[in-house]
């Protein structure tokens, strides 16, 4: 509200969404060029908050639907995995007003999950989203279920984000979409950060120098 997104009681980021901007461009492939047209969803949050006890992790959702309507969404969870009452949301409708949502105009119910082969890192995959207030139901499915992001050699984190398809209902009318989903905390390296991953990109044990050990 006013570019200001609290995360808990007097942590707060500024933040701002372009969620329907006009794209085009060019794909390379082995010399060819494929133009493309489409359109893009930017976001910019700046700023520093302390990180309590209250936000472990996020799940968050930008979703571009067929209606030239936009829905963006995110829940906090705290260190019990329970909903922080800061989760938020907003729906941009075809004029380009918004409707403000709080955390209990919505719900987020995962309908299934991945287990990553490469951390063992379990993330939800898949989700119903409902809003009831705006009539609004959304079934939100990964593109491809493995689509985890390991940046420990940069923000010193594992995370999930990527692309999803999305089918819903509006009013009892039927609509497609597009979402890109961010799923933060599911990874718990980051509580203990190995130092030579992020100088050399991958981990491994010092042997013990007795002058070191005193």
């Amino acid at each position: 509200r006013n570019g200001v997104s609290f995360k808990d009681e007097d942590q707060a980021s500024r933040y701002f969404s372009y969620t329907r901007m006009e794209m085009d461009g060019e794909i390379i492939r082995n010399g060819n060029a494929d133009h493309f047209i489409g359109t893009s969803w930017m976001d910019r949050e700046f700023g520093t908050w302390e990180a309590t006890e209250n936000q472990k992790g996020w799940d968050w959702f930008s979703i571009q639907l067929d209606n030239d309507t936009e829905l963006m969404l995110y829940q906090l969870r705290n260190s019990s995995n329970g909903i922080s009452r800061y989760s938020t949301g907003v729906f941009v409708k075809a004029d380009e007003t918004d409707i403000r949502l709080t955390t209990d105009d919505f719900s987020i119910e995962p309908t299934g999950y991945w287990k990553s082969p490469k951390t063992k890192t379990t993330y939800p995959s898949g989700w119903k989203i409902s809003v009831p207030g705006l009539e609004l139901e959304l079934t939100v499915k990964p593109v491809l279920e493995d689509q985890e992001l390991d940046s420990r050699g940069t923000t010193m984190i594992v995370y999930w984000e990527g692309a999803c398809n999305v089918s819903a209902k509006l009013a009892g009318m039927e609509v497609t979409g597009n979402a890109y989903v961010e799923l933060v905390g599911y990874d718990t390296s980051h509580e203990s950060p190995n130092l030579a991953y992020f100088l050399v990109g991958k981990s491994f044990e010092f042997p013990s120098i007795p002058f070191f050990d005193k």
